[in-house]
Formats: C-alpha cells, structure tokens, sequence
C-alpha cells in the first residue's frame, strides 16, 4: 500500500511558510485531526532518511544515544498501529522497523548497549519496543537481558531518580524481560515519588521539568493505551489541574512541543473537553505547515530562509521531527478515544 492520505497530499520539503489559516488570522470552530495527523504522517515518510542515524549525522549533531530519533519513530509507530490511523502508517511502520531491526545488528549497538552506562535505558528501551511490535531485536535481546541479570550498572538503585525506575519497570515489562529490577507493581509507589505526585505548584517547572512530568504518565499510561493506576480519584483532580496549568503555560509561550505532550495528556485523563484543550488542538493545528510540519521552538522560518538543499532539510527536520511526531500520537489517541 502506498502512503498516500486523501486529503493530505503534500511532498517535498516543509515550507518556511504557516498554514493559510495561520497567516490570515483565522480558526475554524472545529480541528480536523485526521488531516493534521495524516498531513504530519505523510511528511515524516518523505523524510524517513533521516532517522537512520548515519545519515543524520551528516549534516546534524551525532546523539549520545545514536539511534535516539529512531527510538522515538518506533515508539509512535507502535503506537499508531493500534489507532485509526494503522492503514496510513504501513509503509512508514514497515521501512522505521526494518531500519530498527538493521540497527539492532550494528556492531556500534552492541558495544554501546555492553558499555552499561547512562545510555543503557535507551538501549533496552529500543530493544523492547522491537520486541513488544512481535520484530526482531537479534542478539540485542540476549546482550539487555544479561545486562539486567547483572545489575546493568544499578540503573535500578533505590537513589535513582523516580523516573528513571519507572521507565525501567515499563521498558522490562514492555519487553517482556524474564529479569524485572524493578516491579512493574511498584508503578503506583514510583509515581507517588515522582515529579507528578511531589510537585503541587507546577506553574514555574523547567522544560525538563516538565518533560519529566509527561513521561511518567506515559509510561503509566503506555502512552494512552490504559488508564493511570492512580491512587485515588482525587489524584486524578491533581494531574488535570496540573496538566492544565503547564498545558496553558506551554501556549502562552508557543512551545508546541510540549504543548503536544500535555494534549496527549489530557486525553489520557479524560479532559479532552476542557476549552483550553479545545484551543491547543486550534493552535497545533494552525501551525502546522503547509507540506504537514509541526513546528518546533526551535524553529525559526528567517533560518530556514536562508538555507538551501540538503542543509536546509536538515534544519527542518530537526526542528519539526519531534512537535510532529507528538502531534501524530495525541491526534491518534484522540481519535482512539472518541470513538
């Protein structure tokens, strides 16, 4: 099946250039989510060279985790395949887990994933996801169940970070590893140490921060699929008031980034009613380029400007991958919810 969305066709490279709506000022009383996520899906298809980091690291800078934006491809494209938007994602999910599965057998992979150091967890995150999407990881499973059998460097230690634990138990358990340093039972007490259960007053967080907060309800959630295992009902209050409050934070700086976490929050605790989700999905929307581009902060339409060729696609993508791929996932759970 070719990837090809009605309604949605754009090719080429993202415009510098916003949305018509955008530039006229103007929003419609209601966002189409399906033609932003298929507008967004199918720009990430025509820029799919870029997640192989070989390629990436020709005009990009090299990640400590090399393989890091194809981690986070594989991970939407798990989860696209359980929501509406499967049969437009084929090809992509087809050629982003063909690389991964290539990537997996890179002789660089498997010293870095024997090197057990802070990048561990991406390693046997990558690994599991292949491994949850029924692919396959190759010796890298055999090398990250070793590692766990043998305390892959105390990444599970009672001083680690909250959510560094948690990922832990939702990597293990998403792998299915026969290994679990840490219970997946203990989630509810990782969470009531976290950023999310701790922080009262959210208004002033970091940008890490706030990523950090995102994340632990992802991996509670395994990114909308199912509900918080929160303690109490109340709780839930909390978390809403929270993801509010830095959802409104996010618009009022225009950072769309994680502004598209916090809405695929808010759908994962049932706030998709709420007026102000109502106007970040109107702003994801109005910004998204022509060609289907989330932007990101990072982003400047002057730069981009001036840059041409190969340079210039490098620029894009690295500033637009990420805000786009959220957006995608939000629309898709949004979707997934409504029906």
């Amino acid at each position: 099946m070719t990837f090809v969305a009605s309604g949605a066709g754009h090719s080429g490279d993202s415009s510098s250039r916003r949305s018509g709506r955008e530039r006229r000022g103007e929003l419609d009383e209601s966002v189409d989510e399906d033609r932003l996520a298929l507008s967004a899906l199918e720009w990430l298809h025509a820029q799919r060279r870029w997640f192989d980091p070989c390629y990436w690291e020709e005009y990009l800078p090299a990640r400590r985790f090399r393989p890091g934006p194809l981690l986070e491809l594989i991970v939407l494209l798990r989860c696209v395949s359980r929501g509406p938007y499967a049969q437009y994602a084929r090809a992509l999910t087809e050629s982003g887990f063909a690389l991964a599965e290539s990537v997996c057998r890179w002789k660089s992979f498997r010293q870095g994933l024997q090197r057990w150091d802070e990048t561990f967890p991406y390693f046997a995150y990558f690994t599991a996801v292949l491994e949850a999407a029924g692919r396959d990881a190759g010796p890298a499973l055999d090398a990250v169940e070793t590692a766990l059998a043998l305390g892959c460097g105390d990444v599970s230690a009672a001083d680690r970070p909250a959510l560094t634990r948690l990922e832990l138990a939702y990597v293990t358990d998403l792998g299915g590893f026969s290994t679990v340093p840490v219970e997946w039972s203990d989630a509810v007490e990782l969470y009531r140490t976290s950023i999310a259960g701790t922080r009262d007053n959210t208004l002033f967080m970091r940008d890490d921060e706030a990523y950090a907060l995102t994340h632990v309800l992802f991996y509670l959630s395994d990114f909308g699929s199912r509900a918080l295992p929160l303690p109490a009902p109340v709780e839930a209050d909390r978390v809403r008031d929270q993801v509010s409050v830095l959802l409104g934070s996010c618009l009022a700086r225009d950072d769309l980034d994680l502004a598209g976490e916090f809405l695929l929050c808010a759908e994962t605790l049932g706030s998709a009613d709420d007026p102000l989700v109502a106007h970040g999905w109107h702003r994801l929307a109005a910004a998204q380029h022509d060609d289907g581009a989330v932007p990101s902060p990072l982003y400047n339409p002057h730069t981009a400007a001036m840059l041409e060729g190969a340079k210039r696609s490098a620029y894009l993508f690295g500033t637009c991958f990420h805000t786009t791929m959220v957006a995608i996932m939000a629309s898709s759970e949004r979707r997934r919810h409504a029906r």
